[in-house]
């Protein structure tokens, strides 16, 4: 929204792409400090990674990574 109101702000465009996708990286670090090794599963197969979602934490991580990653390519 903001690049779309203020399309030629030098400010808008260090916000909506540098900022913001790295507030969600901090947040997406800050989860994985709290939760890294408590759950069970991995990357190695299909069935490690559903293992590794089923824990609510291990989701919200996988979900916040999946955003500032998204973000961040996309600027």
């Amino acid at each position: 929204m903001l690049l779309i109101v203020l399309p030629r702000q030098r400010q808008a465009h260090l916000v909506a792409l540098v900022a913001i996708p790295l507030a969600i990286a901090v947040v997406y670090l800050v989860l994985i400090a709290q939760h890294f090794g408590r759950s069970e599963g991995g990357f190695g197969s299909l069935s490690a990674v559903a293992l590794l979602f089923s824990n609510p934490a291990a989701l919200l991580a996988g979900w916040v990574h999946y955003l500032a990653f998204d973000l961040f390519i996309g600027a």
